[in-house]
């Protein structure tokens, strides 16, 4: 019925001898029926649930199983798939009481991070094994060192949690200090600005130091030729830049960019100094479509779409639909040269407007 090895069937039995008392046809195979029924389970998703919790064989689906489902549901405002994510991730759920263990350990952890209903279902559903944390002795003590480590807010800390869930289940002593310790080392932070970082990128938290956060650093920063300032000065600008992969995200599109403006290494270097959130940018859907507009629609040769950008990098930042596009058609209506959008490309739009008699 569950198509399970030699060594699961004894992991079933001996964790619950009782299998052997059961009747398949009156008790065993009607309760896994509804229990896969009432969940959407496939036949692999009902084996792990049953080898991981044993104990469901026993357990009453009418009376214990599905008053769980429908309080633990009904609790969280879960979709169907949302409850099946949760049960199949964390098949203990099932033997534990929701009165005594499930609802008092949510309502905690709404309370301590002062959680939206949305946010609580946020957190459970990305973490189902929240569940199973004891919020006294893993989730406080954990909440309450990371946020005297990095002087966060009240605000903050529920901030990153929401954004990265999985903050809960990392060991503050094994993994989070460890990381938070070598990246402020690395690039020299002080601890507003690794603050910073880590509320600006949750992510970080759960990253190796030695296997991504490192690694990734190090070829940066040999590609651009980056000081340990100027390699400072990007990451603290862009953290975000640590959760990218150098080879699929950030060389790629160094290399497009150096290329179509015809860039030197010393120039790239500039551009990715003076702006360093030019590594978030995709190069096809943003910046190549931005230069390209740019030079046919300003009538700018090459090179002076270059010089133009490495005195002003932050041209690559503007918003060709909502900055460029606009004002080009304001300038065109009032016979005005084109070249004074990007001339004036600093002004608000009220006042752009007025320098061109509008």
């Amino acid at each position: 019925r569950l198509g399970l090895s030699e060594a699961q069937l004894q992991k079933v039995v001996v964790a619950l001898p009782s299998t052997l008392a059961l009747s398949f046809e009156s008790n065993i195979e009607p309760s896994l029926a509804k229990l896969q029924a009432r969940l959407g389970l496939s036949e692999a998703q009902l084996q792990k649930v049953v080898v991981a919790l044993p104990s469901t064989l026993a357990l009453s689906f009418e009376s214990n199983i599905e008053p769980s489902l429908a309080k633990l549901q009904a609790r969280l405002g879960l979709s169907e798939a949302q409850l099946q994510k949760v049960v199949v991730t964390l098949p203990s759920v099932l033997g534990y009481s929701f009165e005594s263990n499930i609802e008092p350990s949510l309502a905690k952890l709404q309370a301590r991070l002062g959680l939206s209903e949305v946010q609580l279902q946020k957190v459970v559903v990305a973490l189902p094994q929240v569940l199973s944390y004891s919020f006294e002795s893993n989730i406080e003590p954990s909440l309450a060192k990371l946020q005297a480590r990095l002087g966060l807010s009240e605000a903050q800390l529920q901030k990153m949690v929401v954004a990265k869930p999985s903050t809960l289940a990392y060991s503050f002593e094994s993994n989070i200090e460890p990381s938070l310790a070598k990246l402020q080392a690395r690039l020299r932070l002080s601890e507003a600005q690794l603050q910073k970082m880590v509320v600006a990128t949750p992510a970080v938290l759960g990253y190796s130091f030695e296997s991504n956060i490192e690694p990734s650093l190090a070829k940066l920063q040999a590609r651009l030729r980056l000081s340990e300032a100027q390699l400072q000065k990007v990451v603290v600008a862009l953290p975000s830049v640590l959760a990218l992969s150098f080879e699929s995200n950030i060389e790629p599109s160094l290399s497009k960019l150096q290329t179509r403006l015809g860039l030197s290494e010393a120039q790239l270097q500039k551009v990715v100094v003076a702006l360093p959130s030019v590594l978030g940018y995709s190069f096809e859907s943003n910046l190549s479509p931005k230069l390209d507009f740019l030079e046919r629609e300003l009538a700018l040769p090459l090179e002076v779409l270059r010089e133009r950008v490495l005195r002003r990098p932050a041209l690559l930042g503007y918003s060709q639909a909502k900055r460029y596009q606009p004002r080009l058609k304001v300038c065109c209506a009032m016979g005005v040269a084109p070249i004074i959008v990007i001339d004036r490309i600093t002004l608000t739009d009220v006042r752009f407007n007025a320098s061109i008699g509008l």
